[in-house]
């Protein structure tokens, strides 16, 4: 099936092939926000994780607004959205945005070899690395209803 989606987008623009390469659960939650569009500038254009620790997989994708920065939209297994501004994550940045170059999820099986130990509060699922190039990079990670931003140093 992904190859047959592949195969038809090498004829095809960005535009109209992303529908095919991408869940069901995103394009439904991007048609239901109003003025929202998907950013595809990453590789890995989406996540696929178990944020809130339900065990049921969960999908983030970088989605642009009509108007203002890039937000996160999280699509939870329960068939629900949200989206996230920077401004909502506890313990991020002032003058955070979503222009990293890079992210990709850590399993919470995984954790271990993290450097989780001291994190409060904890993470109820599988965390994200962002990373922007050269200028470092944290953990984005949900518990208790928020979401909250760690990188294991004291923000400047």
């Amino acid at each position: 099936m992904m190859l047959a989606g592949l195969l038809l987008c090498m004829t095809e623009t960005l535009s109209t092939c992303v529908p095919y390469l991408v869940p069901d659960p995103i394009l439904s939650a991007v048609r239901a926000n109003t003025g929202l569009s998907m950013a595809v500038q990453l590789n890995p254009a989406y996540l696929r994780g178990d944020f809130d620790g339900d065990g049921r997989s969960d999908y983030m994708v970088l989605a642009a607004p009509s108007a203002g920065d890039l937000v996160l939209l999280v699509c939870w297994g329960s068939g629900s959205s949200e989206t996230v501004s920077p401004r909502q994550i506890v313990g991020a940045p002032p003058a955070m945005r979503f222009d990293f170059d890079g992210w990709e999820v850590i399993d919470s099986q995984a954790r271990e070899y993290y450097c989780f130990e001291d994190v409060k509060p904890r993470p109820m699922g599988d965390e994200v690395v962002v990373i922007w190039a050269e200028r470092g990079g944290g953990y984005l990670y949900r518990s208790a209803g928020s979401w909250h931003w760690y990188t294991g140093m004291d923000e400047p």
